[in-house]
């Protein structure tokens, strides 16, 4: 189903609560950890289908590989220090090297 943006911002807005998958370079920058804690933080917002391990390559990683695989652990520290109970239901994958 195609929505043009206005109906886009409308069913953010509905308050029904969204299904998301979080697609993350969590070690990278620490914006995407704040977004894995507030996600997890908001059980009435949000539901948690699977965090992704998102590859990056810059002076914090050796290759894009090693960059996904440093997200990769980061998501199971952030999950684990935000609710260890929360943490173990939820998928976590590695994403492409």
């Amino acid at each position: 189903m195609k929505m043009t943006p206005q109906e886009l911002i409308s069913e953010l807005k509905n308050g029904k609560k969204k299904k998301i998958i979080l697609d993350t370079d969590a070690y990278n920058e620490v914006d995407d950890q704040y977004a894995i804690a507030y996600s997890m933080l908001s059980p009435d917002r949000v539901e948690i289908l699977s965090i992704n391990a998102a590859p990056f390559l810059n002076k914090r990683s050796t290759s894009a590989g090693d960059g996904m695989e440093k997200s990769y652990n980061e998501i199971f520290r952030i999950t684990a220090l935000t609710d260890p109970e929360k943490a173990k239901d939820i998928p976590v994958y590695r994403g492409s090297d």
